[in-house]
């Protein structure tokens, strides 16, 4: 159906009180008037420009960033929402969570897609996309539906058996979705296949993505951790926050960081992925309450919105300091930030404006706020409205192909003759992907085919067996069907144009996942189904789940039980073994028809055994790999004895190539002597290091025979004498005056190896003197009494030719 269209030109930004002379009007589709979007004709925008909501009107407006301006306006079906926007390039994705439903936008057009019912009312539905994939997640059916980016068809039903919370459910950039169960903990996650981890996470467990790969953020350990494609976890890091904790997460885009903004503490936090580092804290808000929003990241800059104050707070990571704040709504307004093509747009979701924030050289500018909405009429900034009713909705997710613009008039448009579009908010008719209720709708003459559903008995069917295909539908007479069942990424099988049901025999061999369509054409037009995706039950179906050695490696002459083990395959499934050793095949005596083989390994090098099972025309294989040869033997190369008077020594330990297994080392010291590590495990080829060091009094000043000893794979090792500084040992000490001596004289005593050579000093009332040996053994100081004056007490200390010292501190007991 042609239309002439109707354009309204946009009101001025909020607070500007002149017209605005002359406004470009973008044409758009409305939803609640037109029914579905119908190509207009190219919508002018730039690529900084984003899809914002305003739910307590029903409106989606989109904001152009390099302008400023409001470019247009789509009203949505109903009012209040919640509405979930996710922006996907210069389109977006408006999901009604309280109604189960989503449409998309597109960017380029302004072209409002079907509105597609993929839950029941009150599911919570969202939309997630990462790279080329986008997935509609429905966590009251546990549920997951991945679709075409464009038409919103269905391309696969994924049951999910989770039922994720906030933060709980992301899609990575290679389109991996990954969820973590809010009702009993557990991680799941789709590629190829739906995988779960149990353990992986509790309930309260959050996601998110760092530079387009998903990070686990386990709140009650404060431990985030990346995941690898196979849903295994790095190293953990630490994130000071507690289980409790009214928190927003944000994972980077540019660093491997973390982002969390704390409402108890008025705090930003920073923890670096595999890097255990918790010291970037960053106060934001000293509001005694602080109520903080969803996060943005733009460049090295984050952005922090207050509810509590209306303002937004920016974070320049580079210093981690607050760069600038903005007040961008009344306070207790829930602020929405989107970052975009270096831009941040902000939408009071409670409010009637929205703007840009731009960064201009190193500093961020607000820009004047704009009106998405007239306040005191709820009418929309910019419109186009057709001019006559709306079109009924067609079944299925896909819109019509796009229709050309008509031409510009100046002419009236032509009276209408149908009933009137539903007014703001009206609830809009919605499609189903393909499990809607299987009762289809009552006839309506004159009106499009309507498929309610589609659906396969037996459920599941299976290969080389005969299934049949049903729809409930409507609105069918005189239609004609089409029937297509195909492989879910290859050729189709086959087509029917049986009416109502069609019965076709699998085949036996090819691929389990399948997809049934079907569309059927009636005087009222053309229906088609959102494509029902199964899988099919494969009776010669077999796989090896794991093939194991009794044994890491072996000894040349030993024999080696290898065994496979097998899930699925029919009763004459036959077994074939083969093996090599370092690329050359080898024979496997007995290996036939048996899920195990033992077989004699007489030649050193690395075995690799295989089998291969086959069941119909189904095989599966598997390998293990073991290493032939002798023990390894750890030996040192390091030489004795171990002179430590110039600190520790390093003691090296060698394992030749070619042997296998490992050898272990253990070092036995003497107590006054440490080895660092105490311990070694060496395979073929290996080098390590052991430091043995002084940390107490050595035994003998110089040479302790006996003091490292390593014991090698329990049994005895090579030993090392020890070259160590002792301190002199301090023998008798004695104060006496003597007749004709002009004051006291003091004596001490010491041994050490050095003998008459240590450096002996006397320190009384402030002065030290040098002290002589009188005999081997014994130095003797005399002081006058005049040197000694008051003092009551003196310090004796001998030091050794290794630094090494020993100190005595004398009382006089009446010596003067």
């Amino acid at each position: 159906m042609r239309r002439a269209w109707r354009h309204l030109r946009p009101p001025a930004r909020a607070g500007t009180a002149a017209v605005l002379a002359a406004v470009v009007i973008v044409p758009l589709v409305v939803a609640a008037v037109a029914g579905r979007g119908l190509p207009v004709e190219s919508l002018r925008q730039s690529s900084g420009s984003a899809w914002v909501v305003s739910p307590g009107e029903g409106l989606l407006s989109l904001i152009d960033g390099p302008s400023e301006e409001v470019m247009a306006s789509v009203r949505l079906p109903s009012v209040g929402g919640p509405y979930r926007v996710e922006q996907a390039g210069s389109s977006a994705y408006v999901a009604d969570a309280a109604a189960g439903t989503v449409t998309r936008v597109d960017g380029g057009t302004g072209e409002l897609s079907d509105l597609v019912q993929f839950a029941d009312a009150g599911s919570d539905v969202s939309v997630l996309h990462g790279g080329d994939t986008v997935f509609v997640l429905d966590p009251t059916g546990r549920a997951a539906t991945r679709i075409d980016p464009e038409t919103l068809r269905v391309r696969a039903t994924l049951s999910t058996a989770a039922t994720p919370g906030p933060d709980q459910a992301v899609v990575d950039d290679a389109g991996r979705l990954w969820l973590v169960d809010a009702a009993g903990g557990g991680l799941t996650w789709f590629d190829t296949e739906k995988h779960v981890d149990l353990d992986a996470a509790d309930s309260a467990t959050r996601l998110v993505v760092v530079q387009g790969e998903p990070v686990l953020v386990d709140l009650a350990a404060a431990r985030i951790r990346a995941l690898d494609d196979r849903g295994r976890p790095g190293a953990e890091s630490c994130l000071d926050v507690r289980r409790d904790d009214t928190l927003h997460l944000l994972g980077s885009q540019t660093d491997d960081e973390v982002f969390a903004a704390v409402s108890q503490t008025g705090n930003v936090l920073v923890a670096t992925v595999g890097r255990d580092d918790c010291d970037r804290v960053i106060p934001v808000s000293d509001a005694s309450e602080p109520d903080f929003g969803p996060l943005a990241q733009s460049g090295r800059y984050v952005f922090v919105p207050d509810r509590a104050t209306g303002t937004t707070s920016v974070i320049d990571t580079r210093t981690d300091t607050v760069a600038a704040t903005f007040s961008l709504a009344e306070p207790g307004h829930q602020v929405e930030l989107v970052a975009k093509d270096g831009l941040v747009f902000y939408n009071d979701l409670d409010g009637a404006t929205a703007g840009v924030l731009t960064l201009d050289g190193d500093a961020w500018r607000q820009s004047e706020a704009l009106s998405k909405y007239d306040p005191s009429t709820g009418e929309p900034a910019t419109v186009v409205t057709p001019d006559d009713a709306p079109d009924v909705p067609v079944a299925g997710p896909a819109p019509a192909a796009p229709q050309p613009a008509p031409a510009a008039s100046d002419a009236p448009a032509p009276p209408s003759t149908a009933s009137p579009p539903p007014a703001r908010g009206a609830p809009q008719a919605a499609t189903s992907p393909s499990t809607a209720d299987p009762s289809p709708p009552p006839a309506q003459p004159d009106l499009p085919p309507v498929i309610a559903s589609l659906s396969v008995e037996p459920n599941p069917p299976t290969l080389g067996a005969a299934a049949t295909f049903r729809a409930a539908v409507s609105n069918t007479d005189d239609a004609t069907w089409s029937w297509t069942l195909s492989e879910s990424a290859g050729p189709v099988l086959t087509t029917s144009s049986s009416v109502g049901s069609f019965t076709a025999t699998l085949p036996s061999t090819g691929s389990v996942n399948l997809l049934l369509s079907l569309t059927i054409t009636g005087p009222g037009g053309t229906a088609t189904a959102p494509p029902l995706a199964f899988t099919a039950v494969d009776p010669d179906a077999v796989a090896i789940t794991s093939v194991t050695s009794d044994a890491p490696s072996y000894t040349p002459g030993a024999v080696a039980t290898v065994t496979a083990a097998l899930a699925g395959g029919s009763p004459g499934a036959t077994w074939a073994w083969s093996a090599t050793v370092d690329g050359s095949n080898v024979a496997v005596p007995g290996a036939s028809g048996v899920g195990s083989v033992s077989l004699p390994v007489g030649t050193a090098g690395t075995w690799t055994v295989t089998v291969e099972v086959t069941s119909g025309a189904r095989s599966a294989s598997g390998s293990v790999s073991f290493v032939v040869g002798f023990p390894c033997n750890a030996g040192s190369v390091t030489a004795g004895p171990l002179d430590l008077l110039s600190g520790p020594r390093q003691v090296v330990f060698t394992v030749p190539s070619g042997c296998t297994g490992e050898s272990h080392v253990d070092l036995d010291t003497a107590p006054w002597l440490s080895a660092s590590p105490a311990s070694l495990s060496l395979s073929a080829g290996q080098t390590a290091e052991v430091l043995i060091s002084v940390v107490g009094q050595p035994a003998v000043d110089g040479l302790n025979a006996g003091a490292v000893y390593a014991f090698l794979d329990g049994g005895s090792g090579p030993g090392w004498d020890v070259v160590a500084n002792k301190a002199p040992v301090l023998g008798a000490t004695s104060c006496s005056v003597i007749g004709g001596w002009d004051g006291p004289a003091f004596f001490a005593s010491f041994d050490d190896a050095d003998g008459d050579s240590l450096v002996v000093t006397l320190t009384i009332n402030g002065s030290t003197y040098d002290v002589g040996i009188i005999s081997p053994g014994t130095w003797r100081r005399v002081v006058s009494f005049a040197n000694v004056g008051t003092a009551t007490s003196w310090v004796y200390v001998a030091r050794d030719s290794g630094g090494a010292t020993t100190t005595f501190h004398g009382v006089n007991a009446g010596c003067w």
